[in-house]
């Protein structure tokens, strides 16, 4: 009962924040211009693509789409219809708290849409879940707003679900009915969604709309519907072959990118932007997009998803920073990681074989989602997994086995972020993967008054047991992760927090110390700072004690990513 509670206190926490924070701060809502219609009262942000020529052809579109999808319903809106046109996702997180492409509000009538030169969210077809929700109320089918909408408008998520089917069977990510209509917060959306508005279309198709209308009220799928469903499964044509994958070793001069908690600082926000420029201009060619998952305990084999609120790393927000990224020819590690409760995940270990098999299931359920969002943006590299030590050492098998799953869903170059020590020394998949990843804390002092000499040799000594991993196993190391805090416990590894003093000039010094040291290593390809947020504003002596923003580390950044290297281009590791 109480992992319960704590899961539905998670799920619900942004609803808190947001609410605490708008105590204090209300969030500056977009201006918005408005226009009427008998059946539709508009409202809009103009940009330099919603013009007032635009926005009437839009309301011209919708009113013959809502006079249409009554027809086909025979179903009437009782009043007029409230529609706000805005232009990205952080106008859409400022006026509603969450930031899908296109939302509803029964309860004003109203349908939220994002509109731009590369997103339409009114082909998300909203206004027939609002006429189910005139008929009959809130839908028992889990999130059925969406999938009734997506099932008749033939479209979900930019994608039509015809293409949808072609992506997910190709894939091995087929339907599990009725689990998908019962159990769907615990397998990726991007899966449950799709299928369950297919099998609504289909239902549709062969029941009639009675059935429909029952499967949204009760959630509950016509007697004998499985033969005819599985007929139909049957009939459609073999996917596409995938592309074969080819890897290619990268250096990477990379940030491990962190998402600041606010309606106007996270991933889809005009501040992320800004951040990204900053180091755009520092030479950074490389981030790491780290959404969280969520586990309330260290022996609780449940992991919860991240919503979409504005403020979490939301897929939604994973999709903008990948597009602002690339639009600054910048490339992009997504690395999942999970956080625990008042732990660590590498404490996560189980007594029993039924725990251990509970926890690999929702970890497999969970990572694959984040596979399907790497294969739909194309991600330039995939980190799997991040210092699990205990589940990887005691489970290499079940690792393995994860390791096909996911590239049987997305198809580029992945790695295992592992923690310093004997995870990093002892993994038995490395072979498995095309990088050796590191999160690289080793410690290169033992107290805190170390003068540089020292801690230069205990870096060499360092890279000579990374070195002798690479030598090994023949195969590349990636630090996805580095870090020093600007303390006076700078490279003391966990006993950083030991020394809180401020001393930004440690932390450059050992970052300059790690630049000398692996720079043109062959075997090496490169490395992600621990951190730096999406906030510009987290900058300078305020900002968090990782983060090189605005200290001399920042330069120490800059002056070596400019360079050239000969890192990370030998095949051959010596």
């Amino acid at each position: 009962m109480a992992v319960l509670l704590l899961c539905v206190i998670w799920r619900n926490r942004y609803e808190v924040i947001f609410s605490v924070y708008g105590f204090f701060q209300s969030p500056t809502k977009p201006k918005l211009t408005e226009i009427q219609s008998d059946r539709i009262v508009l409202e809009y942000a103009p940009s330099d693509y919603l013009t007032k020529t635009k926005i009437q052809s839009i309301q011209k579109i919708l009113t013959q789409r809502f006079e249409s999808a009554e027809k086909e319903t025979g179903i009437k809106f009782s009043s007029r219809i409230n529609v706000y046109l805005l232009n990205n996702w952080e106008q859409m997180g400022i006026m509603t708290k969450h930031v899908p492409l296109a939302q509803i509000d029964p309860d004003s009538n109203t349908l939220y849409y994002i509109v731009n030169k590369k997103m339409d969210g009114t082909n998300e077809r909203l206004e027939y879940s609002l006429l189910f929700h005139e008929k009959f109320g809130k839908p028992a089918l889990p999130d059925g707003d969406e999938i009734i909408a997506a099932a008749l408008g033939g479209m979900w998520n930019q994608k039509t679900l015809n293409d949808w089917e072609q992506f997910l069977r190709a894939r091995g990510l087929n339907p599990q009915f009725p689990l998908f209509l019962t159990d769907n917060h615990l397998i990726s959306p991007y899966i449950t969604k799709p299928w369950n508005a297919i099998l609504s279309r289909f239902i549709k198709e062969k029941f009639g709309w009675s059935a429909l209308f029952n499967l949204y009220k009760t959630a509950q799928l016509p007697a004998g519907y499985q033969n005819q469903w599985n007929a139909y499964l049957n009939q459609l044509p073999r996917p596409d072959q995938l592309p074969e994958y080819h890897f290619e070793r990268q250096f990477q001069k990379g940030i491990s990118y962190a998402y600041a908690n606010g309606y106007d600082s996270g991933y889809p926000t005009q501040k992320s932007q800004k951040s990204l420029d900053i180091l755009k201009d520092d030479g950074v060619g490389w981030i790491a997009a780290i959404p969280y998952g969520f586990m309330p305990e260290e022996n609780a084999p449940v992991i919860g998803f991240a919503r979409s609120s504005i403020f979490t790393e939301s897929d939604e927000g994973v999709f903008a920073v990948v597009d602002d990224a690339r639009a600054r020819e910048m490339k992009v590690m997504l690395k999942p990681q999970i956080w625990v409760r008042g732990s660590w995940t590498g404490n996560i270990q189980f007594q029993s074989d039924a725990s251990w098999d509970r926890w690999f299931h929702c970890y497999e359920n969970w990572i694959i989602h984040y596979a399907i969002i790497a294969e739909l943006t194309k991600i330039d590299l995939f980190c799997i997994g991040t210092e699990l030590v205990e589940t990887t050492l005691q489970k290499p098998d079940d690792w393995k086995r994860l390791i096909l799953k996911i590239r049987n869903v997305y198809h580029g170059p992945i790695v295992y972020a592992s923690n310093w020590g004997k995870e990093f020394e002892q993994i038995a998949f490395w072979s498995e993967l095309d990088y050796i990843g590191l999160d690289n804390y080793y410690p290169v002092r033992d107290v805190a008054t170390q003068d540089s000499s020292l801690a230069r040799k205990a870096f060499e000594k360092q890279k000579e047991k990374i070195r002798e991993v690479a030598m090994r196993l023949q195969k590349p190391v990636l630090f996805t992760e580095i870090g020093f805090v600007a303390s006076d416990g700078a490279g003391m590894g966990p006993r950083e927090s030991d020394y809180p003093s401020y001393n930004e000039q440690v932390q450059a010094e050992y970052y300059r110390l790690t630049f000398e040291t692996y720079w043109n290593e062959p075997w090496f390809c490169g490395m992600y700072w621990w951190k730096w947020f999406s906030d510009p504003d987290d900058r300078g002596r305020n900002a968090d004690r990782h983060s090189p923003s605005g200290r001399p580390a920042e330069l120490v950044m800059k002056e070596w990513y400019q360079k050239e290297t000969t890192c990370c281009r030998s095949h051959t590791i010596q």
